[in-house]
């Protein structure tokens, strides 16, 4: 449910601003990701966060009780963005 959560703020998020957006997760030890796609699990309990930039791609297990926060700003140029997926439910032909 939070990633999904996440993923409609940042939905709208883009579409007010019209341009590409980026995601910066912080954890509990004060460390700041730059977060380029997430999704729920492994198991209850836990987000996938996939971050990187410049060839260095990642992905990290997370424990959603040691996320404290979340910014979702405008990219900058040059900058990895995040990948917001699209709205709806169900599947396309």
């Amino acid at each position: 449910m939070w990633a999904g959560d996440v993923q409609r703020s940042a939905r709208d998020f883009a579409a007010r601003c019209g341009r590409p957006i980026a995601l910066t997760v912080e954890l509990d030890e004060g460390s700041r990701l730059q977060v380029r796609e997430l999704r729920t699990g492994p198991g209850e309990g836990f987000v996938t966060l996939r971050v990187g930039n410049g060839g260095e791609e990642r992905e990290l297990g997370v424990r959603l009780d040691r996320i404290t926060g979340v910014e979702l700003r405008v990219a900058r140029d040059g900058e990895s963005a995040f990948r917001v997926r699209e709205g709806g439910v169900g599947f396309s032909a």
